[in-house]
């Protein structure tokens, strides 16, 4: 095959670091339930929770960071009406929660036996929701000592999940070695942070590590990526580091002007806290670009076929509910009423199944384009030359057009066409 040669050190390997991270028995039974059992947990707590952040945002307390009362005025100022931001504000999370649910479902149903695929899988659906929580939540920290106690019970499990994927992967392995140490730190941190009172002394020096903690993460990539990756476990570093890279500017861009300058009491504040919860579905898409872009995880086709399906079904339900309303926009001026409903209806099916077939395959061929481009142009040009046989009738110019086609598709470093004698001269 064709030789790529690529700059820079070379990896050097190092013991140990890929290991198997399959599960099996027990083990395995063990894992999907948890993952189970947790993104229930997780999913349920959100949506418990969403009447609770509407309700934060309607009656704004001290606790807001991003609806302290000057910036409510602002907001009004600017003609936003606080029922009006909570739903700008609920509906950019549930979309971005959605989007990490369905690339986690994907990646537990393909890969349920891979323990490093659950961990990736369950911190898709834990980031958004637990940022969600720091950003809409007006709720005080915990007081007592049984508040405490179980917050970290409960906080704990999440925060290793939080955390850990930016220290494991792709590997399952910490690179360097001691990196465990952070995890450790990072679980310390937020126990400490979320247990402070507003107003102690020391929750100031404390919101500085969240930078610190992942800056820490981002390094120990940046030295995986150097030291000990392979070229395609180098490509899917690239995405998933840029997008914490993105991630912890935008984090800061919004918690440092809001907490620490004047801004955080004018339209600044709720304004940068939605651009925040937008961008917090970086994260999630650059983990499904590692994974279906390179391969980690070996989930193609159902990514596939996902996109494909969800995509159809989007376009076929827009165009089947705007059908219904504008057919019967069109019928109400001329018949004086609403159109016949039964008549519509059966009309409106029947235009979206004649729709289904030839949508479906312009779809399919756009994401074979966009992201199967390799693949799409391999099978394109086996189809037209498979097309071209069929009338060729020159030996010489079919051979020439073969060894092409084989030459775009397969790569090799070197092609040629040999014909036995004996069938060149039936042919000719």
């Amino acid at each position: 095959m064709r030789d790529v040669t690529r700059s820079g050190p070379r990896p050097r390997p190092i013991p140990g670091t890929t290991p198997s991270t399959r599960l099996s028995g027990r083990w395995l039974l063990a894992g999907r339930v948890a993952w189970v059992l947790l993104c229930v947990g997780i999913l349920f707590a959100f949506v418990t929770a969403l009447p609770g952040y509407r309700e934060g945002i309607l009656h704004p307390t001290s606790n807001n960071g991003a609806l302290k009362q000057p910036a409510v005025r602002a907001l009004l100022r600017a003609g936003i009406t606080l029922g009006t931001y909570a739903w700008m504000a609920l509906g950019v999370i549930c979309l971005v929660v959605f989007v990490s649910l369905v690339i986690g479902v994907v990646v537990f149903l393909r890969r349920g036996d891979d323990w490093m695929a659950l961990a990736v899988s369950l911190f898709l659906i834990v980031y958004p929701v637990g940022n969600a929580s720091a950003v809409l939540s007006s709720s005080a920290p915990p007081q007592t000592a049984v508040e405490v106690v179980v917050s970290f019970v409960v906080t704990v499990p999440i925060m290793l999940i939080f955390y850990g994927p930016y220290l494991l992967f792709p590997t399952g392995r910490f690179v360097p070695r001691w990196s465990w140490v952070l995890l450790l730190g990072w679980v310390t941190w937020f126990t400490a942070f979320t247990s402070a009172p507003p107003s102690s002394p020391v929750l100031g020096p404390l919101v500085l590590g969240y930078p610190l903690f992942y800056f820490a993460a981002i390094v120990c990539q940046v030295y995986r990526f150097r030291v000990a990756s392979t070229p395609t476990q180098r490509l899917q570093t690239k995405w998933v580091v840029s997008a914490l890279v993105v991630a912890l500017l935008a984090n800061q861009i919004f918690w440092l002007p809001v907490g620490l300058t004047p801004l955080g009491q004018t339209l600044y504040a709720p304004i940068a806290a939605l651009v925040y919860l937008f961008l917090l579905v970086l994260v999630p898409v650059a983990f499904f670009v590692a994974i279906q872009r390179y391969h980690l995880y070996d989930i193609d086709v159902i990514i596939r076929r996902t996109l494909i399906y969800g995509a159809l079904t989007a376009i076929l339900a827009a165009l089947y509910f705007g059908l219904l309303i504008g057919i019967n926009a069109l019928l109400a001026p001329l018949l004086g009423r609403h159109g016949d409903q039964p008549l519509i209806t059966v009309g409106s099916t029947l235009i979206i199944a004649a729709l289904f077939s030839p949508l479906r395959h312009r779809i399919q061929a756009f994401i074979d384009r966009r992201f199967y481009r390799a693949k799409y142009d391999a099978s394109a040009t086996v189809a037209g030359f498979g097309a071209s046989v069929r009338d060729a009738t020159d030996l010489s110019a079919l051979s020439q057009r073969l060894v092409t086609v084989v030459d775009d598709t397969v790569r090799p470093v070197h092609v040629s066409l040999w014909l036995n004698p004996n069938v060149r001269e039936r042919l000719s």
